[in-house]
């Protein structure tokens, strides 16, 4: 039986674990404190439980970082180290007690038929690193090559399965035309290879299939499950554990109602948990792939919000036993069956009360696990737990220098849209203020397949701490809140999700928290669409806008999906048709509509964002200018979707502080303090 977890403060062998100064109630805090990347990301414990590997940002660089957790002095090994120039790190995870893979990012273009980069279409490429865990031996594990007309795979950190009885080898989903058993026609869809992480040498496993861009094994590393896409119709493809008998098994539109995600495979090799709707919202199931009806057994559902995330297995046995979800609208709490483990994360919520607490790593024998807590107020904080001792002791901070007591509340609120649909949303009120007649920032999300949650946000946050209130609104096209919701936005943008955010701004002004005259409307991707469209649609209603890395004009976008790789097919479930929604698809372009906006603009982009092309941005500026509107457009060079580089994201805030500061007249407050 264990016992509620004594909670140590420290581990004083942590470099980046620091208090804070004593500072006034409501301190005006510098920039970089909220502009900065975590200090400390995506930390997993080695097999052993002996070290944690970690990404430690410092300004503009990020390294992956080795603790020795056994020795005294907690040696620390820098394995590697970028500057987000060239290449970000996108993952890493390691495959034995000495060795780490390490996923990597960087632009790139492609033309149709070669790795040229000349001309072409942008894309992002990715290349798969191993490194022992003292620093030494990293290599490129697909090393390029100078053969005249070889055909570079485009995305090589595909691992779909660590193998972890044989620790040597890992399995990859590669496009390579060279390899592929049924020839150049299908190497462009990925085949299956056995790759060791010492070497590089790699053997064929499984082949290619048509137009199957996904693959899955089960518990014994079997390759068991195979995912068609075709434009936006998805198949779902299985077979026995003896590789036999391919059949498929769901078929769906993406996005639609009767969609169906595949999470991973029980002990059992004939159990598949997935994902799919269940009285509205996304729920977990299990199926007996033997059985030809597919009879579900219900896992694990929620009344109020979608179950999203990856399958959690006990690392002693092997059986499933819970989902570890990505939000915070998720109670990491209820979404496990497995007795210990619920009992583990009882003891942790006793320990860290009011917060949203995950254990998502822990050791072979499963003694030492990570934690991962916060909450609106509290960055994300990460403890280190010994279950045979019974303690858990803080092991780094997410953001040392933004304080708990500094932060503000993050208040759940529910707005009625004008047809009576329920948004879900949350209002961050300034300290200082008595909450009536404030400056505003109606902060919109991206996706717009995402959503706000209750967890710390640091745009909010900064936005609170200059003296504005924020409200964060959940429209319709919005995920986690029920498959209804979601789809309520298809096909709608600029038309009733944006009423959705009219209406939530009318209704912070009714309630009295918004000064009418001081209203701002902002956000990234989607978000800064949303910006662009709210001070176009409603002149009247908002002071400003701010637009990060925002659509401008939707017809040209989907040209570019149409343009790379056959993407229309969603874009026209997503967005709507070139061909017969073109007419409403320009109504609601904001490119289109310069000539409606009264207001000041701040438009900001990268010229290397994938996500949303730079093109977007110039489109919006010549708009704005030919209709003689004041705004401001800035380019970020070297700049993506993310704002990666430490440069871009203090231009980021510093831009977006002052043009609030010219528009909307914050709260006074004390001056920046710096910790």
């Amino acid at each position: 039986m264990r016992y509620v977890c004594q909670l140590v403060t420290a581990i004083g062998t942590m470099f980046w674990v620091s208090g804070a100064l004593p500072v006034s109630a409501a301190p005006r805090l510098p920039i970089e404190a909220f502009a900065a990347r975590p200090l400390v990301q995506h930390v997993s414990l080695s097999p052993d439980g002996q070290k944690a590997a970690m990404l430690v940002n410092n300004e503009g660089s990020t390294m992956i970082v080795v603790q020795d957790l056994v020795h005294p002095t907690g040696k620390r090994t820098s394995l590697m180290s970028t500057d987000n120039r060239e290449y970000s790190f996108r993952w890493f995870r390691w495959v034995n007690n000495d060795r780490l893979l390490v996923g990597t990012i960087f632009p790139s273009k492609r033309t149709q038929n070669s790795d040229s980069t000349a001309g072409g279409i942008k894309t992002y490429e990715t290349r798969l690193l191993s490194a022992k865990a003292d620093g030494s031996e990293v290599i490129n594990l697909f090393k390029p090559t100078s053969f005249k007309g070889y055909w570079q795979p485009r995305l090589q950190d595909r691992v779909i399965d660590f193998e972890p009885d044989s620790g040597k080898h890992v399995l990859v989903a590669l496009r390579d035309r060279q390899e592929s058993l049924q020839g150049a026609d299908t190497g462009v869809y990925p085949a299956i290879f056995s790759v060791d992480v010492e070497t590089g040498s790699r053997s064929h496993v499984h082949d290619s299939r048509d137009k199957f861009d996904s693959w899955m094994v089960d518990r014994n590393h079997r390759v068991r499950l195979g995912v068609r896409y075709d434009q936006a119709n998805v198949e779902i493809h299985v077979c026995d554990p003896d590789g036999k008998n391919w059949r498929k098994r769901w078929s769906y539109k993406v996005l639609g109602k009767d969609s169906v995600e595949a999470v991973g495979f029980g002990k059992d090799p004939n159990e598949l948990f997935f994902l799919a709707e269940h009285e509205g919202h996304d729920a977990l199931f299990t199926v007996d792939l033997r059985d030809p009806e597919l009879k579900r057994t219900l896992k694990l559902a929620s009344k109020n919000h979608d179950l999203s995330g990856s399958l959690v297995y006990s690392r002693k046995t092997g059986e499933a036993i819970g989902l570890r979800g990505g939000s915070e609208i998720d109670d990491a709490n209820s979404n496990y069956w497995d007795k210990d483990r619920r009992e583990l994360v009882n003891l942790v919520d006793q320990a860290l009360p009011g917060r949203y607490n995950q254990v998502f790593s822990t050791s072979d024998d499963e003694n030492r696990y990570l934690v991962y807590s916060s909450n609106g107020q509290t960055s994300g904080q990460i403890y280190l737990g010994d279950d045979r001792a019974n303690t858990m002791a803080l092991f780094a901070l997410s953001y040392p220098q933004l304080s708990a007591k500094d932060m503000v509340v993050k208040q759940s609120v529910e707005i009625k849209a004008r047809d009576g649909l329920a948004l879900p949303a949350f209002l961050s009120l300034p300290h200082g203020g008595e909450g009536k007649n404030l400056p505003t920032v109606l902060l919109v999300h991206g996706g717009p397949q995402h959503h706000d949650d209750a967890g710390f946000d640091t745009w909010a946050q900064f936005l609170a701490n200059r003296g504005y209130a924020v409200l964060q609104v959940n429209f319709r096209g919005s995920t986690g809140f029920g498959r209804g919701l979601m789809a309520a936005g298809l096909k709608r943008w600029g038309l009733e999700m944006q009423d959705d955010l009219t209406d939530a701004a009318q209704w912070v002004i009714a309630r009295g928290t918004a000064d009418p005259k001081r209203l701002c409307i902002a956000g990234a991707s989607f978000g800064g669409y949303a910006a662009l469209m709210g001070v176009a649609k409603t002149p009247d209603l908002y002071r400003c806008a701010v637009s990060f890395a925002g659509v401008s004009d939707l017809l040209e976008l989907g040209r570019d999906r149409r343009e790379f790789g056959g993407a229309e097919g969603v874009y026209d479930i997503q967005v709507g048709s070139l061909d017969q929604d073109g007419e409403r698809l320009r109504a609601t372009s904001p490119r289109f509509l310069a000539q409606q906006i009264k207001v000041p603009v701040l438009l900001i982009h990268g010229n290397e964002d994938r996500s949303v092309p730079f093109e977007q941005g110039e489109f919006m500026d010549a708009a704005l200018t030919a209709a003689g509107k004041p705004h401001r457009f800035i380019k970020q060079d070297r700049g993506d979707h993310h704002l990666s580089l430490y440069e871009h994201s203090m231009q980021f805030f510093t831009e977006l502080e002052s043009f609030l500061a010219q528009n909307l007249e914050p709260l006074a407050a004390p001056p920046v303090v710096v910790k």
